[in-house]
């Protein structure tokens, strides 16, 4: 067993848990539609977050050739898949909620759910930097810094109006991503 194949074990088995309580939380969503009430922007989140978590676990795939393994990388790899699994149990928790309104969920998780969305992007950063790539392609570092001060803008506002365009805009983006930038870029 490779060093790769040792690491992808742990996360996948983090991401995919991630996952699973996503696509369970929707399943509840659906099965108890008539007792909660729906959000717009918990909606969008449940939908970008799973779409970066299969995005993430597909790209974690490109580190198979990576050959300079050491503990610190391992422990950045396993912190970066853990970010988004907490991710996924702050938009859905995973006790028995009495709250009965999605809305009312994210608002209270809000400072929790964005203050992981910018941990994940900082590790991703530190992630890309452990394996030399941090200005590979130059656009690389702006492009994941202009989701961290997003972030950070979505931890300073309560307006429901940019909390619907931050979920919308990482989904978009993560969509256009996985279907189009990364054929133009040949991987």
């Amino acid at each position: 067993m490779s060093e790769f194949e040792y690491v992808a074990v742990l996360v996948s088995l983090v991401l995919g848990l991630g996952i699973a309580n996503i696509l369970t939380g929707i399943g509840r969503m659906i099965n108890r539609r008539s007792e909660f009430s729906l959000d717009l922007v918990h909606i969008m989140w449940s939908l970008a977050l799973f779409v970066v978590l299969v995005l993430n676990w597909w790209v974690f795939f490109q580190l198979n050739t990576f050959t300079e393994w050491s503990f610190e990388f391992f422990l950045v790899v396993v912190i970066w898949a853990v970010f988004f699994y907490l991710m996924s149990v702050v938009l859905y928790p995973i006790e028995k909620n009495t709250v009965q309104d999605y809305g009312l969920i994210f608002e209270k998780n809000r400072p929790w759910f964005l203050g992981l969305f910018i941990a994940s992007n900082l590790s991703d950063i530190a992630l890309t930097a452990l394996r030399g790539q941090l200005l590979n392609p130059p656009f690389y570092l702006p492009f994941v810094l202009h989701f961290v001060v997003l972030g950070i803008i979505g931890l300073l506002t309560n307006s429901r109006r940019y909390h619907t365009f931050l979920a919308s805009y990482v989904f978009g983006i993560s969509l256009t991503w996985a279907f189009w930038v990364r054929l133009l870029l040949g991987n």
